[in-house]
Formats: structure tokens, sequence, C-alpha cells
């Protein structure tokens, strides 16, 4: 008999919360480098790739390798790449109505999301294993993303079309 456990842990990650959590850190990686927010469309693309076990393990261990040299080095992420984040779309939208309401992220007129505040008594260092490798992927690739000067260009970098 087959246990439920793997199932029930990928599960909890499609939790608003848990998403809403990554959808911040995102953000936080993305405005150390660009103080003006994370576009909201990056948001559909960036919580795909960081939710996905076999794409977060192939993430560079620096923030300071190119996004664009990344994708072309790992070429196997864009497998079903388009399909997961268009499965994803209602979940992440989801983990940011969470996220607003719970104060974490803010969502501006300009379409920019800005993290809040950090999550009174939250640290990655309680967590263990793959929650943990979640949010520090999300920091890692917000920050990769911000360097890229359109939006555009990681969806075409990706083979997405929003």
């Amino acid at each position: 008999m087959r246990s439920r456990a793997p199932l029930q842990d990928t599960r909890s990650f499609f939790n608003p919360g848990f998403i809403a959590l990554n959808i911040y850190a995102l953000a936080l990686g993305y405005t150390k480098h660009e103080d003006a927010g994370l576009p909201l469309p990056l948001v559909y693309v960036g919580i795909p790739l960081c939710l996905h076990t076999t794409t977060r393990s192939v993430l560079p261990a620096r923030a300071s390798k190119r996004f664009h040299l990344w994708v072309q080095e790992n070429q196997q992420i864009l497998i079903g790449f388009g399909g997961r984040a268009a499965a994803m779309k209602r979940r992440v939208d989801s983990g940011i109505m969470f996220g607003c309401s719970a104060a974490l992220i803010e969502l501006t007129d300009s379409g920019k999301i800005i993290s809040l505040k950090k999550p009174k008594g939250f640290s990655s260092k309680l967590l263990d294993g793959d929650p943990t490798d979640c949010f520090v992927a999300s920091e890692r690739l917000g920050q990769m993303l911000s360097k890229i000067p359109k939006t555009a260009l990681v969806y075409y970098m990706l083979g997405v079309r929003p």
C-alpha cells in the first residue's frame, strides 16, 4: 500500500498561505535590485518555477547568474512549463489575495507587488526540506528576474504567451 505523505506534502504547496509566502520572498528578492516592485505578470511564471521540484533543484546557487543563460543551460525546465504555469493561475491569484489580506504584500496601482513586512514569528530556519527550499528559491529567482529590463523578455525566454 502506498503512503499518502508525499501527495499531501505536494498539496500543501498549493495552500494560498504558502503561495503568499513565496510571492513575498519573490518580491523581496526582486526589490533588492529594483525598488519599484515586482511586476505582477512575473508572479505567474515565478511561482510555478519555484514550486516545481525539478526546476528548483537546478536554480543556480547564486543570484548573479543571468536568467537567460540559466534557461539556455537547463532547457528541461521548459518542458511542460506553459501548462504548469496556466494550471497554477487560480492558485497564484488566491496567494496574491491571501498575501494582500494578511498584509504580507501589496499590489500597487501600477501593477507591482511589494513585500510589506516579514511575517511575525516566521523564519524559514524553523522549517526543513522543501518549504525552505521554495522560499530560498523564490527570493533568489526574484533577484535574477530583477536584472531583466522587460517582463515580456522573461515570458519569451520561457516560451510562454501572456
